[in-house]
């Protein structure tokens, strides 16, 4: 039978990093008070040290990703509402257009005569 593999939340990870940044206690110790290995506190601190600055870079990305898509979908909006209003004048713009007068068949003749 496999063992399944425990899975921690960000927020946890976080809280025990601080922990550990704060050295009151060692890595052993808040492990096991946590209930996990020494070691994989470890790699938490490292990944945390190494990517700690991105944690306010990515909001800002976060954001600008937003305001994309969000101009975008405002975009697609008007391209839609272009479209209804051109077919919308296009199709009065036939219904207002006068009928072609087909020429008399008396009118034709006399041109023919002549």
């Amino acid at each position: 039978m496999a063992r399944t593999r425990k899975q921690y939340s960000s927020e946890f990870k976080l809280k025990a990093v601080i922990e550990i940044l704060k050295g009151e206690k060692t890595a052993t110790q808040i492990a096991g008070e946590l209930g996990t290995h020494p070691l994989v506190l470890t790699d938490w601190k490292k990944h945390f040290l190494a990517t700690g600055s991105q944690i306010f870079a990515k909001r800002r990305k976060v954001s600008k990703m937003n305001d994309e898509a969000q101009e975008k979908s405002e975009q697609f909006e008007q391209i839609g509402r272009l479209k209804i209003f051109g077919t919308l004048f296009s199709k009065i713009s036939r219904s207002l257009q006068m009928p072609r007068e087909r020429p008399r068949a008396d009118v034709q003749f006399l041109r023919l005569s002549c």
